[in-house]
């Protein structure tokens, strides 16, 4: 499964947030079939 991560959904991962739970809950449901993929401009928005 292929899942095109925002900047918003990359930062559920890394930083404990409302919704955070659920997402990486469901991404561990699906971990050996997932295949993640961000845009480049996410670093540069992660920085911001």
């Amino acid at each position: 499964m292929n899942f095109f991560l925002d900047t918003s959904a990359v930062v559920k991962i890394y930083h404990q947030e409302k919704g955070t739970e659920k997402f990486t809950q469901h991404l561990a449901g699906i971990s050996e079939e997932l295949f993640l993929t961000m845009s480049d401009l996410t670093k540069i928005e992660l920085h911001s």
